[in-house]
C-alpha cells in the first residue's frame, strides 16, 4: 500500500478499511494505485491543519476514500465554509469526508442560503443539520425544504431560483471567456 507514512501501517491494521465485501474497496485500490506517498502526506496535512487527527484522515478513508482525491484548494475552501461560515465543527465534517466533493458554489452555498431564511423565518432551529440538506439528492432537497414551506416563505423558490441561476450564469461566463482564449491562441 502507498500510504503515507503511519497512515500504511494504521490502514494494513484495520480489516474494515481493505474489507473485499464493501463497496469502498475498489475505490480505496483505485485510491492508493493512483496517488503518490507525497501528495498523500500533503493532503493529510491540509486536514490536519483544520484539526483532524490521523484517526479522523483514516476514518475518512476508510468511508469515503476519494477524499483524499480532492484538490487542496476545494479543501479549504470547503472546510473555511463549513466551519467559519456555517459553524460545523471540523469534527463534524471529518465524520462526513464526502461533504467536501459537493459543489461549494452550485450546491452547498446555495442550499445554505435556503437554510439561512428557515431559520431567521423560525420554520426550523439554528444548528439544523446542514450535512443533511447538503448531502440529499435535488428533488428531496426541494421537497423537504423549499415546497413544503411555499406558505411560510413565499419567495424560498425564487431565492433558490436566482441562486442557481447566477451559479449558472457564472459557469457559462468562464466557459465563455475559456473558449476566447482558446480561439484566439489558435489564431
Amino acid at each position: 500500500m502507498i500510504i503515507a507514512g503511519g497512515l500504511c501501517k494504521k490502514l494494513r491494521k484495520s480489516v474494515s478499511a481493505f474489507n473485499p465485501q464493501k463497496c469502498t474497496f475498489l475505490e480505496t485500490v483505485s485510491v492508493e494505485l493512483q496517488t503518490s506517498k507525497l501528495t498523500l502526506a500533503r493532503k493529510s496535512n491540509v486536514y490536519k491543519k483544520w484539526g483532524w487527527s490521523t484517526e479522523q484522515i483514516l476514518l475518512g478513508f476508510t468511508k469515503w476514500p476519494k477524499f483524499m482525491q480532492l484538490s487542496e484548494s476545494s479543501v479549504t475552501a470547503g472546510m473555511d465554509f463549513l466551519v467559519s461560515k456555517m459553524g460545523l465543527s471540523s469534527s463534524c465534517v471529518a465524520d462526513r469526508p464526502k461533504l467536501l466533493s459537493y459543489s461549494l458554489a452550485r450546491r452547498i452555498i446555495t442550499r445554505t442560503s435556503v437554510l439561512e431564511v428557515l431559520v431567521a423565518k423560525g420554520l426550523i432551529k439554528d444548528g439544523y443539520g446542514v450535512h443533511a440538506m447538503i448531502a440529499i439528492n435535488e428533488n428531496e432537497f426541494l421537497r423537504k425544504y423549499v415546497t413544503c414551506f411555499k406558505d411560510e416563505a413565499p419567495g424560498l423558490m425564487k431565492l433558490y431560483q436566482e441562486k442557481l441561476s447566477f451559479k449558472i450564469t457564472l459557469r457559462q461566463a468562464l466557459l465563455l471567456r475559456y473558449i476566447k482564449c482558446i480561439s484566439q491562441l489558435r489564431d
